[in-house]
């Protein structure tokens, strides 16, 4: 499809910051589509940076990014564990590494911005340029189906 058939129009002038994404909700997708849209973009040329904070780097994605690491920067902040009730001082200190990370990708004005998680917070829902709610319609798991390797985890 040509550009002019999809309608796609060039960024207006001065637009060239990074944009706010936000996919959110009890829905399975949430870090495949950050993921699509990093490969998206990785191969259109453009700068990707992944930090994962409570992602371990077990799953078959990350194997796959790691050889794409020329592209697709990835950093992990945390264990890859849930949180119940108080984190270990340990735990708090690597978000907040994290975090200073993305602060600064951010600030650079060279990337976009991907959150990604359940129970997005209302403000940063409002501070994004885009949200997408992924909801649960149907799922094979509650009919005790676990989580597949390389299709689920």
């Amino acid at each position: 499809m040509t550009q002019s058939a999809c309608r796609i129009k060039a960024p207006a002038p001065g637009s060239n910051r990074g944009y706010v994404h936000v996919y959110t909700g009890d829905g399975k997708g949430k870090t495949t589509a950050a993921l699509g849209l990093a490969l998206r973009a990785a191969g259109s040329g453009l700068r990707v940076a992944i930090t994962a904070f409570m992602k371990n780097g077990a799953g078959g994605e990350y194997t796959m990014l790691g050889q794409l690491d020329k592209q697709i920067r990835v950093e992990e902040y945390g264990s890859g564990c849930f949180v119940h009730g108080k984190p270990a001082t340990g735990e708090l200190n690597r978000a907040r590494q994290g975090v200073r990370s993305v602060e600064r990708l951010v600030e650079s004005r060279q990337f976009d911005l991907v959150i990604t998680g359940r129970y997005a917070h209302p403000d940063v829902i409002a501070a994004a340029d885009l949200v997408t709610e992924m909801r649960e319609v149907k799922h094979y798991y509650r009919k005790g189906v676990l989580a597949r390797p390389g299709i689920d985890m």
